[in-house]
C-alpha cells in the first residue's frame, strides 16, 4: 500500500528588534529668555547688573539681562551640569552693546563658559573691546560646543568689565544649553511565527 504523509511545516522566526538607542535633545538653561517671573528665575545676578525690560528692544520677548550699568563689574551666571553620557552639548545666546569707550584697554565685553569647581578651567571664552570692535553692535549670535565639559559643573557668565569712565552696557538674551541625552528605554523583542510556503503545506511519498 502506498501512504501519502502529509505534514505541515512551519517555519519559525525569532524578530528581535535591533539594540539602538534614540538621543534626546534636553534644554539645560532655565529662563533663558529671562521672561519667567520673578525675573532673574536661575541666574546669579552681581550688584549692578540688571534683568528686566529696559525700555525694550530685546531680540526676543519682553525682557533681557543688561550688565554695565554702573561703571564698575557686573555679570550673571548660570550653573548646568553636565551630564557624563551626553551626546552632544551645544550653547548659544544673543548679544548686542553700546559703549562710549574710545580708549582701547579699559572697557571689555566678556562671555565664558569654566568649571564650577576648578575656575581656570575654561571651555570657551570671548573678551571684545568696544574700542576697537566698534561702539555700537546690533543683536548677534554665538555659540560653543561644550563636550569637554562632561561630567563637570559648567558655569556661564555674561560680564562687563569697565573703568568709572564712559559706560559700556550689554545686553544679552535667548541664551540655551542644548544637551543631547540618550535614551535607555530597554528594547522591545517581538516573535512571529510564518507558514513556510503560501499554502502552509510541504507533502512526500513513501
Amino acid at each position: 500500500m502506498k501512504k501519502i504523509i502529509v505534514f505541515a511545516s512551519f517555519a519559525l522566526f525569532f524578530l528581535f528588534a535591533p539594540v539602538t538607542f534614540a538621543y534626546y535633545p534636553t534644554e539645560k538653561i532655565i529662563n533663558g529668555g529671562f521672561e519667567n517671573t520673578p525675573l532673574g528665575t536661575g541666574w546669579y545676578q552681581s550688584y549692578g547688573s540688571a534683568i528686566g525690560s529696559h525700555g525694550g528692544g530685546w531680540h526676543s520677548g519682553s525682557y533681557g539681562a543688561k550688565l554695565g550699568i554702573n561703571y564698575t563689574t557686573e555679570y550673571i551666571y548660570q550653573d548646568v551640569d553636565i551630564p557624563a553620557d551626553a551626546t552632544s552639548v551645544d550653547l548659544a545666546y544673543w548679544y548686542r552693546w553700546s559703549s562710549s569707550e574710545y580708549l582701547n584697554g579699559y572697557d571689555r565685553v566678556i562671555f565664558k563658559v569654566y568649571d564650577q569647581n576648578s575656575p581656570t578651567t575654561e571651555w570657551c571664552v570671548y573678551s571684545f573691546d568696544p574700542a576697537v570692535e566698534g561702539p555700537v553692535i546690533p543683536w548677534r549670535t554665538l555659540g560653543c560646543d561644550l563636550m569637554a565639559a562632561k561630567g563637570k559643573t559648567a558655569r556661564i557668565m555674561f560680564a562687563v568689565v569697565q573703568d568709572a569712565y564712559d559706560v559700556t552696557s550689554a545686553f544679552i538674551d535667548d541664551v540655551s544649553l542644548v544637551i543631547g541625552i540618550p535614551d535607555t528605554t530597554p528594547p522591545t523583542t517581538s516573535m512571529q511565527i510564518s507558514p513556510a510556503a503560501p499554502n502552509g503545506v510541504n507533502g512526500y511519498y513513501i
